[in-house]
């Protein structure tokens, strides 16, 4: 069963944490959400526009069902049950401000030292090791989704998670000595939206989402 990390290091099944949220969102009003984030709120369909990773997405309330625009899903979200959570989280919890430009790592954000060992593990690691030796394909997902090609490192992209709250990706080529590595910047705006807890989740649903894409893109 797949489970989520809480802030206080307990573990909660995916499905239940998502039942969970959607009880609360079901009690919520949509203005309060939309005032709070900046969301346009479509009152005859009942349902939220959200850009996810670059698409546009559609939120109902009060079911919280997740659908995409077009009705095209290369991110395979009802197969991302973190995704979900993270969705309810957002439009239950964050706060949006908008970019100063800053970037932080991991360990530069609230708490990030504390959780640092697990997040360099599970998701720095995972993505060098995935990616560091397919960079051409990690460029087809990035083009896809519209992400922005930036200077630093060897190689590096910078994409929108959700509205407002961009993440970057940067790789350094490995030679006869060195594996290939990586890092991932968070905008300085998600701890407004997020805590540090869910940013692993955070690149988990990316990682996912990026293996999907490129199945669709084979397709």
């Amino acid at each position: 069963m797949n489970t989520f990390d809480t802030e206080d290091g307990s573990v909660i099944p995916e499905e239940e944490l998502f039942a969970h949220y959607q009880t609360k969102y079901a009690a919520t009003e949509p203005t309060h959400i939309a005032n709070r984030l900046g969301l346009p709120f479509d009152y005859i369909c009942e349902r939220f526009s959200i850009s996810f990773m670059g698409k546009e997405y559609y939120v109902s309330h009060p079911g919280l069902r997740i659908e995409p625009a077009d009705g095209v899903d290369p991110y395979g979200f009802e197969g991302l049950p973190s995704g979900r959570v993270l969705i309810g989280r957002y439009l239950l919890h964050a706060t949006v401000f908008p970019q100063n430009g800053e970037f932080m790592a991991f360990r530069e954000l609230p708490s990030g030292e504390v959780y640092a060992r697990q997040f360099e593990r599970r998701c720095l690691r995972r993505l060098a090791e995935r990616f560091g030796t397919h960079l051409d394909e990690f460029e087809d997902i990035m083009e896809y989704i519209g992400a922005e090609h930036i200077h630093g490192a060897d190689r590096a992209w910078e994409l929108e998670f959700l509205d407002g709250l961009s993440i970057r990706f940067l790789f350094w080529n490995g030679d006869e000595e060195f594996a290939p590595s990586a890092q991932i910047l968070f905008s300085s705006n998600f701890p407004a939206a997020f805590g540090t807890y869910d940013l692993a989740e955070i690149i988990d649903t990316c990682m996912s989402a990026f293996e999907n894409v490129l199945e669709f893109l084979k397709k």
